[in-house]
């Protein structure tokens, strides 16, 4: 399924605030999967390393790699009533391991996506006219006619005409782009992904129970009788008060 922006009055039609806040939203998701699953990616850091540390660390990332996709891989066979491990085997190996790339970011942002009452995602692959797959795993949301792409292996999200957009200038280094600014890009639903299929099966509020760390303004919520006390303490340290003890 060929997923693009091919009707422009649709974006024009919403306004600057709804737009902005739409994607806000969803930008929050991929910042919160990285700061909360940080991993290393071999695809997207061999650019930063000369060949002498790329030969040495080649072997053990993607050895690590390797393992986590092994595990996810046998998880994945487990029956469907068994839904809870399977969700969980992947953010866990994620966190053991300290590596992922694409195909696992695309799936975190599917369970972000879900954490966060968003059920129109789709896990697919980014086309080009020209080159055919690009070897890069991201999802889409449709979000009622006017798609935008979550992209957690890069960090961003935005509506899917200007994260094409994107993809040909900002990031066209990462996928041989950059010369060629002009190349039409699309994202096809086509991958196989039983994790992201799972996801839209359990209801949010259980995804929420497992995940709260996902939950977008639950994250570092000041009451502000914490905020008092947090005022007091800064004081106390300022000063040198010590706490009497009862």
């Amino acid at each position: 399924m060929h997923i693009n922006n091919n009707n422009n009055n649709k974006y024009n039609s919403n306004n600057f605030t709804s737009r902005n806040a739409t994607i806000r939203k969803a930008d929050d998701i991929v910042r919160t999967i990285n700061r909360k699953y940080t991993g290393f990616s071999p695809s997207m850091h061999v650019d930063y390393l000369n060949r002498e540390q790329f030969c040495r660390l080649d072997m053990e990332l993607n050895t690590k790699l390797a393992t986590l996709r092994d595990i996810c891989s046998i998880g994945s066979e487990l029956p469907w009533e068994h839904n809870n491990q399977i969700i969980r085997i992947l953010p866990a190996s994620i966190k053991t391991f300290k590596i992922r790339n694409c195909g696992e970011s695309a799936d975190l942002a599917c369970l972000g996506a879900k954490v966060n009452g968003i059920n129109d995602f789709y896990k697919c692959a980014l086309m080009s006219n020209e080159a055919g797959d690009l070897d890069h795993a991201i999802v889409v949301v449709e979000n009622n006619g006017n798609p935008y792409i979550m992209d957690a292996w890069l960090g961003f999200a935005d509506y899917i005409d200007k994260a094409m957009e994107r993809y040909t200038s900002e990031y066209g280094y990462h996928f041989d782009l950059s010369k060629s600014p002009c190349e039409k890009l699309y994202a096809y639903a086509g991958i196989d992904s039983k994790y992201s299929n799972l996801l839209k099966c359990i209801p949010q509020e259980e995804l929420q129970e497992k995940f709260p760390e996902l939950v977008i303004g639950n994250q570092n919520k000041t009451t502000p009788m914490k905020f008092l006390k947090q005022i007091v303490n800064f004081f106390k340290k300022l000063f040198g008060i010590k706490t009497k003890h009862n």
